[in-house]
């Protein structure tokens, strides 16, 4: 109650329509007034409507004090200005015993990045990043790179200066930060129908394969021939291949398969092993680049990447912990399993507060799917670990609706040095 009475006192004050908890996004109007306090004595009230990205890097300087030198960089993305009172007496505008004066601001939000700034184009061009204006606006985000902070901010600044008998050139000022995200392109497609595949071969090479001598796979002496295998051992090899989309929207299901097929084996063999998952785990790996200029030293640009996981579905099946719950038995034809189905609720969903796959002048966001399985055959567990399928996530198309307000737009994480924080979705180092 103390903050929001001394909201209502300050000299200079933006009031949202919609509310200060809306979720903007390209196009959309920006709308509302400015309360300034006739009381106080000036002769000019303004206000901004800026994007701007923010980067930071610590640059290792070895000599004394801290050891390192923050150099940081900000690049303009848009700025529109408007003067909402200039010249002649402020305190004639006044009306009844209010002293506020409230003056209307409209803007729009543009639908790509604006070149009449130039700023952010004096870095070099790379594949990583943009270098020329009219790219698509970045999502609001919040997020920490090899221990500095990273920000793309949009927000109102209004201001109002004044002359003082203390101090000279003062000023008043209110800024109301704005939460956005870029528009889904095309809404109606939730997953691409381009597939990342990816397939891996295992062998086995073990008695334990013949059910035959099935009698001798117990005791100390069973243990230790399966540690020195003998080339006379049969042997079988599988297949295991997994697909991922390589587009899903923010909000929507991933949808990963996985299939089995048996190829080579031993003569002996009459059938293909039996093989069981013993544990499964998608997640998304959230890689952020960034970039600041830094002319006059060794290398006149410095770039960092970090990284963390978003787990989306992690199950392990074991009998000795959790009665009944056998590792299922995988399809021996090549049917192709959905890994949803494998999960305790049946769901494998691309949280809807995951910030979208972006790059802008010296910040980006681009993300890979890891697959991990642990398949067993034969009494032996192999991990399998398949490749990071790169993945562009789009936006929730219902994340925001004209009008209404949404929960808060903000990311807040943390590379693997230290665990991060973050909003709706919580990553994991």
């Amino acid at each position: 109650m103390a903050n929001q009475d001394k909201a209502q006192d300050a000299p200079v004050q933006i009031i949202l329509a919609g509310g200060t908890n809306r979720v903007y996004s390209d196009g959309d109007v920006v709308a509302g007034t400015v309360r300034v306090d006739t009381r106080i004595k000036s002769e000019h009230a303004s206000i901004t409507f800026e994007g701007r990205s923010m980067s930071r890097i610590k640059r290792v300087t070895g000599g004394p004090g801290p050891g390192y030198q923050l150099c940081s960089g900000k690049s303009i993305l848009f700025r529109y200005n408007e003067a909402l009172f200039s010249g002649g007496d402020l305190s004639s505008l006044r009306s009844g015993e209010d002293p506020f004066v409230a003056f209307p601001f409209k803007f729009s939000f543009p639908r790509v990045v604006q070149g009449d700034v130039d700023r952010g184009t004096n870095l070099k061009p790379s594949s990583h990043f943009e270098h020329e204006p009219g790219h698509a606006l970045p999502p609001t985000m919040n997020t920490v790179v090899c221990g500095s902070t990273q920000t793309v901010h949009y927000c109102l600044e209004a201001r109002m200066p004044y002359t003082s008998h203390k101090v000279f050139n003062s000023e008043k000022m209110h800024v109301e930060f704005l939460r956005f995200i870029p528009s889904c392109a095309d809404p109606t497609p939730t997953t691409s129908p381009d597939l990342n595949t990816h397939t891996d071969s295992v062998t086995r090479h073990t008695r334990r394969l013949d059910p035959a001598r099935e009698h001798e796979h117990h005791g100390l002496r069973s243990h230790l021939k399966e540690l020195f295998s003998s080339t006379s051992d049969p042997s079988a090899t599988f297949a295991v291949t997994t697909r991922t989309p390589a587009a899903v929207s923010a909000g929507h299901a991933l949808p990963v398969a996985l299939s089995v097929v048996h190829r080579e084996r031993s003569p002996e063999l009459a059938d293909p092993p039996p093989l069981r998952l013993h544990g499964v785990r998608v997640a998304l790996e959230a890689l952020t680049r960034t970039r600041v200029a830094c002319a006059g030293w060794t290398t006149d640009e410095l770039t960092a990447l970090s990284d963390f996981d978003v787990p989306l579905a992690e199950r392990h099946w074991d009998p000795e912990k959790h009665e009944g719950e056998a590792p299922p038995l995988l399809p021996a034809d090549g049917e192709e399993v959905d890994v949803a189905s494998l999960t305790k609720d049946g769901e494998l969903v691309v949280q809807k507060a995951t910030v979208p796959t972006f790059k802008t002048y010296a910040l980006a966001r681009t993300y890979v799917v890891e697959v991990m399985l642990w398949i067993e055959c034969a009494g032996k567990v192999y991990e399998i670990k398949h490749s990071k399928y790169p993945i562009n996530v789009l936006p929730w198309p219902d994340l925001r609706v004209e009008g209404s307000e949404a929960a808060p737009w903000i990311e807040q994480e943390d590379e693997k040095a230290s665990p991060p924080a973050y909003e709706d979705v919580a990553p994991t180092s």
